[in-house]
């Protein structure tokens, strides 16, 4: 739970970047005792009547998670939930360029930059690529150009039946700004860059990708 996500740390500079790093090791430690706790509840519900030997002592669960171990866990989870919205603010006031929303025109104008850069994906000078079109027909199922942005929550609905609970770290994988919101020129970025850089990660990307096939809005 407190391992180091590349890329999250992108565009933070100066005295942001020592309270994003404080603020991530926040977080990575209320995930671990968010764990442990969580943890020790199904341990009680599932071991409410048998019996127990801990350093010598000998006694029986006669009950499961109790609702003060329950509000227990409510409890970090609201702190986490409040500790990753703090964080989200810190990327955003560190990089002003993430608040600003471009209109249509412009996105179309980044879109054709994005696409004219690519190294794996069919572009001008790729459109042969039989790879690489099949490779773009997944990315664009999964995430077709109707939606332009995806929110934390959206991308751990699309990817939590495979990702599970890592879902958020994969999450920050991709949103090289730290900005909270993976914008579909990023995602498409990242992901070509992978195939170029690491074509067995990407390709385990793209196996997700299929088994999720459509974008939740």
């Amino acid at each position: 739970y407190q391992r180091r996500v590349r890329g999250q740390h992108q565009g933070i500079m100066g005295c942001g970047g020592s309270k994003t790093e404080e603020k991530e090791k926040e977080i990575g430690e209320l995930k671990a005792k968010l764990a442990a706790l969580e943890e020790r509840n199904k341990f009680m519900n599932e071991n409410s009547t048998r019996e127990f030997k801990d350093h010598g002592s000998k006694g029986f669960f006669t009950h499961g998670a109790s609702a003060a171990d329950s509000k227990e866990v409510d409890d970090e989870k609201a702190k986490l939930e409040k500790a990753q919205k703090e964080l989200e603010a810190l990327a955003k006031k560190a990089n002003p360029a993430n608040n600003v929303v471009l209109d249509d025109e412009a996105r179309d104008k980044a879109w054709r930059g994005v696409v004219k850069g690519f190294k794996y994906y069919p572009n001008d000078d790729r459109s042969g690529d039989a790879d690489a079109k099949e490779s773009w027909k997944i990315a664009d199922a999964f995430w077709p150009a109707s939606a332009n942005q995806m929110t934390k929550d959206q991308f751990n609905t699309q990817f939590n039946s495979v990702l599970g609970d890592k879902a958020e770290e994969a999450f920050a994988v991709f949103d090289a700004d730290s900005s909270g919101i993976l914008d579909r020129m990023e995602f498409f970025s990242a992901m070509d860059s992978k195939y170029a850089d690491n074509a067995v990660e990407a390709m385990k990307w793209e196996s997700l990708m299929k088994a999720n096939k459509t974008f939740t809005k």
